[in-house]
């Protein structure tokens, strides 16, 4: 996961928001609508690819946060029940 957050010159501790403003940044310098050097597409194809990846990875740690929150308010409230 790394390789995507260095792709776009963050921090590996970077928030959703910071994510987002960095794909706006790169995409309006990289766009090939933009820019018109050979390399843009290219470039632009790896930072949309960093792009979803880190979206998806955000996706799975909310889902997994979810997950794990769900798992100890049932424990909890087994654990008063059992009592």
């Amino acid at each position: 996961m790394t390789s995507a957050y260095a792709e776009r010159g963050l921090p590996d501790a970077a928030t959703e928001r910071e994510v987002r403003a960095a794909w706006r940044r790169l995409a309006s310098r990289w766009h090939p609508d933009r820019n018109p050097s050979a390399e843009a597409m290219g470039r632009m194809q790896r930072i949309n690819r960093a792009f979803n990846a880190l979206r998806a990875w955000q996706r799975q740690m909310a889902a997994w946060r979810k997950r794990m929150a769900a798992s100890w308010a049932g424990g909890v409230a087994d654990a008063g029940a059992s009592s």
